[in-house]
């Protein structure tokens, strides 16, 4: 308390609290009304900034948590994640995933050791720390050898037909500062909300602006070109093969154009899911890899819809 009322009297900023990661979604309002009362601005709390298994979504989806969607998937990817069998409670994802299993839904698990959603599915063993690799991998096959995704989501729910400039940042309207696209149907470049937008470009180079400029997608393609499958099996020891297996089951379990309805209303139906955890975002680069992962969902527009990705509203 002495120390405390010394700083507080002195120069409060000084203060800061870093919250663990044990209770916080309940008793995190306190803390930030604790160092409110201080007057300090300064806490930190593990479930959001700390931890990619949370901040990860925040920045790729705007969402605190992320689940698979188990009542339609039929193929599920984990890296390092387990959906609730793990944890040997009746929880809901828990049954979930039995419930799924026995209707007839694939698992992959890709993780260093054998757990219990492995036993229920395929255990494909990895060097730990290499699931970056793999991903890249995966991406590799996806479009420069099955050449093979959700043009539909892609186009329309992505950034990927942006038009990137040399320096890295997006192309900009010079009066509105909005990022420019390149619709192939007039052959000209326009602002992502122009309602005369026809086709966005997905490929291709284009002048724009003094400048050769190229679509997201286009430079996605790029950085994937040498993280081929033999690549990363040098790095993560599974085979070449069994990534470009893996790899076509996903997409061609996407269901990829199909629908499916609910409730009455129509939704896309992509029942595939690549779900990564904190065996995998804790690793070196586990922010960016779990970006790349939701990439591989993206391409095939398992992205909030049912059978893939889902995520809760708000940060409850």
């Amino acid at each position: 308390y002495e120390k405390l009322a010394k700083v507080r009297d002195t120069d409060p900023r000084k203060f800061m609290i870093m919250y663990g990661f044990a209770g916080n979604l309940h008793e995190g309002p306190f803390v930030k009304l604790f160092t409110g009362i201080f007057g300090t601005p300064n806490y930190s709390m593990s479930c959001g900034p700390l931890c990619e298994v949370h901040h990860a979504p925040s920045l790729f989806n705007m969402t605190f948590v992320d689940r698979v969607d188990l009542g339609h998937c039929n193929y599920l990817i984990t890296f390092g994640r387990n959906v609730g069998v793990s944890a040997a409670f009746a929880s809901g994802p828990a049954r979930a995933f039995i419930d799924a299993t026995e209707r007839g839904m694939k698992t992959v698990v890709i993780d260093p050791h054998s757990n219990v959603e492995a036993s229920h599915g395929e255990w494909v063993p990895i060097r730990p720390g290499s699931d970056m690799a793999v991903a890249m991998a995966m991406i590799n096959v996806m479009l420069l050898e099955l050449k093979k995704y959700d043009t539909v989501f892609v186009k329309n729910r992505t950034n990927a037909p942006y038009l990137i400039a040399p320096d890295g940042d997006y192309v900009r309207d010079k009066a509105s500062n909005k990022p420019l696209m390149w619709d192939a149907t007039s052959g000209s470049a326009k602002a992502f909300d122009d309602p005369s937008l026809g086709d966005p470009a997905l490929e291709g180079t284009y002048n724009v602006n003094g400048l050769t400029v190229q679509p997201a997608f286009e430079k996605l393609k790029a950085s994937v070109a040498e993280t081929t499958p033999e690549w990363a099996e040098k790095r993560s020891t599974i085979p070449a093969a069994t990534i470009r297996r893996i790899t076509k089951e996903f997409v061609e379990a996407a269901c990829i154009g199909l629908t499916i309805v609910l409730d009455g209303y129509e939704y896309p139906y992509r029942p595939v899911c690549v779900a990564t955890g904190r065996g995998s975002a804790n690793n070196t680069q586990g922010l960016r890899f779990y970006n790349v992962a939701d990439v591989i969902n993206t391409l095939v527009g398992a992205m909030g819809v049912p059978g893939s990705l889902v995520h809760a509203a708000g940060s409850k």
